[in-house]
């Protein structure tokens, strides 16, 4: 049984981080970097269990994506 990956999207300096592993952290700029960092998210999830978790700039859990194997990217 594979472990679960867990991924982290927050505010980071004018846009937001995806953080899936250390060193393996995008960043992305602009209005719409959140939405950028969730479709990166998303589309590295194939074959994977595990949640895509969403903190606002105050690091309170807004939202929960959960995922696993059989869940289609996109």
């Amino acid at each position: 049984m594979s472990s679960e990956t867990i991924f982290v999207i927050r505010p980071h300096k004018t846009g937001w981080q995806c953080v899936e592993a250390p060193g393996v952290q995008p960043w992305f700029d602009g209005g719409n970097g959140r939405r950028h960092a969730v479709d990166y998210a998303k589309g590295r999830t194939a074959h994977r269990v595990g949640e895509i978790r969403i903190y606002n700039a105050n690091g309170d859990l807004e939202e929960t994506i959960a995922f696993d194997e059989r869940t289609r990217r996109g």
